[in-house]
């Protein structure tokens, strides 16, 4: 089971269970509490490259142990969907690959992606 509980980076600070599945939420373990990734431009939604954005959360779905979703709490618009930069660093972050969901499903402020092999 992939588990994000021993990333420095990571501070689990809550734990909820939702519709039979498990939410960990995590902040960033940095002073400033947030963790900066670069966009390379890639987006096909709007203007991303050297697009600096910064994480400031994750939440982890879990149901039957295996995650389901990854929630990424960020300040910027949802033209970052589909930049590779940003998919990229995020997997470097969490410590396995990540890619987005559908674009129904990206909002403002929050990226919303699931674990690829």
């Amino acid at each position: 089971m992939l588990s994000l509980s021993t990333n420095p980076l990571l501070s689990l600070v809550e734990t909820t269970i939702k519709n039979n599945c498990k939410h960990e939420y995590y902040d960033i373990n940095t002073p400033e509490m947030y963790h900066p990734i670069t966009c390379d431009g890639s987006s096909i939604w709007g203007d991303t490259e050297d697009r600096v954005v910064w994480v400031s959360g994750v939440e982890v779905v879990y149901d039957n142990n295996e995650i389901t979703k990854i929630a990424i709490t960020h300040d910027s618009d949802k033209d970052v969907y589909s930049d590779f930069g940003f998919a990229e660093e995020i997997s470097q972050l969490l410590g396995f690959n990540v890619t987005f969901t559908e674009y129904m499903d990206q909002y403002d402020g929050e990226a919303n992606m699931f674990v690829t092999e």
